[in-house]
């Protein structure tokens, strides 16, 4: 069973996914690690440099390892990063699509990290990969340093309404026709900015020729982290279609009792990728690791 359409999809999605890995600046620091799981293969890229504090970095729904390095590649010069493609997304892992109403993602994630020998790490998520980091954080505490959530799921259900007019109907239409028009709308729903041409075309094949699972992601509780009281940073977005900022931030007090929140004001769902943007974020989620500066307010308007 393939999540692919057709071959040449999967040809197309993984020569960009490469062809954003190399605008990296890691210099020749990186090393892919293909691990078994329970499920099968499992992929990681590591980079940077093996004395700075480990980092475990899980992407957003139906991307992989290059989009999230991509967004987020100030934090390779300051910490040893492992970049996990989760399985039944387009990476280099397994295209077994788990359950994501259950604790399938977080079994299968501890069993990855353990493989790669990871004994503690931080842990960042981006979207779908904050819920698989709750879920470690849930089920193996001890793996987990430090949590670090971004436009997470797994905090609160999702924004039907807003989802279904700014995301889903653009992205249906655009499948029926293939018109550019609906695939521009549903880009402009889900991102605050996007700057690079690789990123459409990933976006355009993936909604072509990607089977999708609409399934629900399993709600974080309380009492699943009570034996975690590592400190927990959450950004939100103030304009995120996907999830309500002021919902995921109620929810998330509940959780986790040694909680940041930082509202990213402006910002979609996928926050602005601009040079200034980025860096802010970056700065964020070094400050958070490395206990320095207190986090400051996004400004309104980004620098361009």
């Amino acid at each position: 069973m393939t999540i692919y359409r057709n071959t040449k999809a999967k040809e197309s999605l993984a020569n960009i996914t490469e062809a954003l890995i190399e605008k990296l600046p890691y210099k020749g620091l990186g090393q892919g690690h293909t691990v078994e799981t329970s499920i099968g293969k499992s992929y990681c890229l590591e980079l940077g440099n093996p004395n700075l504090p480990k980092l475990a970095i899980f992407h957003g729904g139906y991307t992989n390892h290059s989009f999230i390095l991509y967004y987020l590649r100030s934090l390779i010069k300051d910490f040893h990063i492992f970049a996990f493609d989760m399985p039944g997304h387009p990476g280099k892992s397994s295209e077994v699509v788990l359950d994501p109403r259950d604790d399938s993602y977080g079994k299968w994630a501890i069993e990855a990290i353990e493989a790669i020998g990871i004994k503690q790490a931080s842990f960042l998520g981006l979207s779908y990969g904050g819920f698989v980091c709750q879920r470690v954080a849930a089920m193996k505490p001890n793996l987990v340093d430090r949590l670090i959530l971004v436009v997470s799921a797994g905090i609160c259900p999702m924004n039907q309404l807003s989802l279904m007019r700014a995301l889903m109907f653009p992205q249906i239409l655009f499948t029926l026709t293939k018109k550019e028009f609906f695939l521009n709308s549903m880009m402009n729903g889900l991102f605050t900015d996007y700057d690079d041409e690789l990123v459409v075309d990933f976006f355009r094949d993936m909604l072509l020729y990607v089977k999708t699972d609409q399934r629900q992601m399993k709600l974080s509780r309380k009492e699943e982290f009570a034996n975690f009281s590592k400190p927990v940073l959450l950004l939100t977005a103030e304009k995120d279609v996907v999830f309500d900022c002021n919902r995921q931030e109620k929810e998330a007090v509940k959780l986790f009792p040694n909680l940041e929140v930082q509202k990213l004001m402006g910002q979609k769902h996928s926050p602005s990728v601009t040079e200034s943007g980025r860096n802010f974020v970056c700065e964020l989620i070094s400050d958070f690791i490395m206990k320095d500066e207190a986090i400051n307010e996004y400004p309104k308007k980004a620098e361009s």
